[in-house]
């Protein structure tokens, strides 16, 4: 199963609402983290989770969900992998660190 994230709209006036709605939003199976991106936007990240669910507890116990903003994939970014170094490149970096060595030890 792929990780997918959700962005909801929820209007939230106190702090105490804001972090009811990441209490809830925690609580639903298959929820790995959840976080504010904007202002009263909470983005949900995990796998299988059910969106439906997850917008009628924000609406039972909150107040009003404004909107779904977004139910997608996340993308994970690789990092980059470095081409494999060859042996001419190998040696000419050890030459060249041999020489600068040389040069600071004997002072030519």
């Amino acid at each position: 199963m792929e990780k997918q994230k959700i962005v909801v709209k929820v209007s939230m006036n106190s702090d105490k609402q804001t972090r009811k709605a990441l209490k809830i939003a925690v609580s639903i199976s298959g929820v790995e983290s959840a976080s504010f991106v904007k202002d009263q936007l909470i983005a949900v990240t995990g796998e299988a989770i059910d969106y439906i669910e997850l917008t009628t507890l924000l609406t039972k116990r909150i107040g009003y969900t404004e909107e779904l903003l977004s139910v997608g994939l996340v993308e994970e970014s690789k990092p980059p992998i470095e081409a494999p170094r060859t042996y001419s490149s190998v040696i000419a970096d050890y030459l060249s660190n041999f020489r600068l060595l040389n040069n600071y030890r004997f002072g030519t």
